[in-house]
C-alpha cells in the first residue's frame, strides 16, 4: 500500500474497511519500506480486502473581475 515511512505517518489517521464491513486503523510502521501495524475490528477472512477511502475536497476557484457597463 505504501513504499516509505513518512507516507505511512501521513496517513495514520485515516480510517480503514474491508469489503466485509470491518473497520479499522493504523497502529504503527513498520521498518522503512512501508510495512505497516493495523487493528481491525474482528478477523479476516482470506478473502478480505482492505480499503482507504482518499479523497480531496476541491472547491471551484471563484475569480471576480470588476465589470462595469459604461454608456456609450
Amino acid at each position: 500500500m505504501f513504499f516509505n515511512r513518512e507516507d505511512i505517518l501521513w496517513f495514520k489517521s485515516v480510517k480503514l474497511h474491508t469489503k466485509y464491513g470491518r473497520r479499522g486503523h493504523i497502529r504503527e510502521p513498520l521498518g522503512t519500506h512501508g510495512h505497516m501495524k493495523c487493528v481491525i475490528d474482528g478477523q479476516l477472512k482470506s478473502q478480505d480486502t482492505i480499503f482507504m477511502n482518499l479523497y480531496k475536497r476541491a472547491l471551484p476557484k471563484w475569480t471576480y473581475e470588476l465589470y462595469l457597463l459604461t454608456p456609450e
